[in-house]
């Protein structure tokens, strides 16, 4: 799993996968002044949703704690989890999120990213599929950024 985005799209708007939260809130800025609706998201199904809250608690707190969480050892109204959620705020107050979302499961979102409707999408490398070969080689890859809260 990681983000997937179309190279083109990137080197016409001198756009580079990012490594970190601010770069990649500027790469979402970026996108939405470009009328791109930044995150692919699909809630269709709750997993895609899932796995950003994976990613989220595991940048922001580890995997021990991310551990401790699933073991029910934290709570899920714990300050951890809030923080998550306050992250997750954050994308849905800027509009970074995909709007129609719930219509679509994550790897239909694939050939919308092709079009240029989304930007990015979190997802796994089985969504390629969606798309043809031809396709599939102006699709590149960046992991999930990290996240220094200190």
């Amino acid at each position: 799993w990681g983000f997937y985005y179309k190279k083109s799209l990137f080197n016409r708007l001198n756009l580079v996968p990012p490594a970190t939260w601010p770069e990649f809130i500027t790469l979402l800025d970026t996108l939405n002044n470009h009328n791109i609706s930044p995150i692919a998201l699909g809630t269709k199904y709750p997993w895609q949703i899932a796995g950003w809250f994976d990613y989220l608690m595991l940048r922001l707190h580890g995997a021990q704690k991310y551990q401790q969480l699933v073991k029910g050892e934290i709570a899920f109204d714990s300050k951890e989890v809030k923080l998550v959620f306050n992250y997750w705020k954050n994308l849905l107050n800027n509009k970074y999120i995909f709007a129609q979302h719930r219509f679509f499961d994550g790897d239909e979102l694939m050939p919308l990213l092709y079009r240029e409707v989304v930007g990015i999408n979190l997802i796994g490398s089985f969504s390629l599929s969606s798309l043809s070969e031809k396709y599939q080689q102006d699709i590149g890859f960046f992991p999930f950024p990290t996240i220094d809260i200190f």
